[in-house]
């Protein structure tokens, strides 16, 4: 059965990939200058997935100074 939609939100001060069971979701490093008063990034939809245990993997890259990096997942009701 399908679970439905996924939304993952990435907020990182600077670069990330996202997979889910293995599928690459960005296209390579996502370049994203972030800070504490920037908006995040729009959320990563992932539509039709199956009910079930699912793999989520990030790769953040931090180029210095402070870091921060923060995933949040919003799931169907």
């Amino acid at each position: 059965s399908s679970a439905g939609s996924v939304q993952i939100s990435v907020l990182i001060d600077n670069d990330f990939q996202l997979f889910v069971d293995g599928t690459a979701y960005t296209n390579g490093f996502v370049v994203h200058e972030g800070c504490a008063d920037v908006s995040p990034p729009a959320p990563i939809t992932i539509s039709n997935l199956s009910a079930g245990n699912h793999v989520l993997a990030v790769q953040a890259r931090d180029r210095g100074n402070v870091a921060f990096f923060d995933v949040s997942l919003s799931l169907p009701r």
